[in-house]
C-alpha cells in the first residue's frame, strides 16, 4: 500500500511538473502574440502621425516666382512664420494703384476678435494714417483670397466712401453700426465683389 502510494504521488509530481512546463510554453506564446499585437498598433499609431503632421506641415504648395516688389507703399508683417503676407500685400496695393500706404500686419488674436468681427478670417483698421491688418493664418492661395478683400477695404477707406471713425462708421454718406448683420453691410458686399479682380492681379504676378 505504502509502494503504491508512493508511486501514484510521484505520478502526480511528474504531471505537475510537466503541466508547469505546458503553462509556460503557453504563457510565453500569448506574451509573442501580446508584443506583436502591441508593436503593430504603435506602428499604426505612429504612421497616421507622421500623415497628419505631414498635411499639417504641407510645403507643397506652389511657390510665387521671383519679382521686384514695389516700393510705393510700406508693409510691415510681424508675423515671421508668414513672410509671404507681406509680398501679396505689396503687389496687390501696387496692382491697383494705391500709394504711399502704410499697412502693419498683426496676428487675428482673441482680443482683437472680441473688438472686432470674430467670425472674420481678417480685420483692416485705419487708426492715425496706418492701416492695421488682423489676420489669421493661411496658406498663399488663401491668403491671396483674404488680403485682396482687405485691399478692398483700403480702397473704400481711401476714397472716403467708408469712413470709422470715432466709433461711428460711414459707408457713402450714410450711418451704420456694426451691429449690422455682415452679409448686409454694403462696404462687405463692395469687397466681395471686387476682391477677385484683385485676385487676379496678384495671381499674375506673382505665379
Amino acid at each position: 500500500m505504502r509502494t503504491t502510494t508512493k508511486n501514484t504521488s510521484r505520478c502526480v509530481g511528474k504531471d505537475q511538473v510537466l503541466l508547469t512546463a505546458g503553462n509556460r510554453s503557453a504563457l510565453f506564446k500569448t506574451l509573442i502574440m501580446n508584443y506583436k499585437k502591441i508593436a503593430l498598433i504603435l506602428l499604426g499609431i505612429g504612421i497616421i502621425t507622421t500623415i497628419t503632421l505631414a498635411l499639417i506641415n504641407d510645403d507643397s504648395e506652389e511657390y510665387f516666382k521671383p519679382v521686384e516688389l514695389p516700393t510705393t507703399n510700406s508693409v510691415v508683417n510681424s508675423l515671421d512664420r508668414l513672410h509671404y503676407y507681406d509680398t501679396i500685400l505689396a503687389v496687390g496695393l501696387d496692382g491697383v494703384g494705391l500709394n504711399g500706404v502704410t499697412v502693419v500686419v498683426n496676428d487675428m488674436t482673441d482680443a482683437a476678435r472680441k473688438q472686432f468681427d470674430g467670425e472674420l478670417k481678417a480685420h483692416i483698421r485705419l487708426y492715425n494714417g496706418v492701416y492695421y491688418l488682423f489676420v489669421g493664418a493661411f496658406n498663399r492661395s488663401e491668403a491671396i483670397e483674404v488680403i485682396s478683400h482687405e485691399i478692398v477695404h483700403i480702397q473704400q477707406y481711401e476714397s472716403r466712401e467708408l469712413i470709422y471713425e470715432n466709433e461711428k462708421l460711414e459707408w457713402q454718406g450714410e450711418i451704420y453700426t456694426l451691429e449690422e448683420e455682415y452679409e448686409r453691410r454694403p462696404w462687405e458686399r463692395d469687397a466681395f465683389e471686387k476682391q477677385n479682380i484683385i485676385e487676379s492681379i496678384i495671381l499674375n504676378r506673382l505665379y
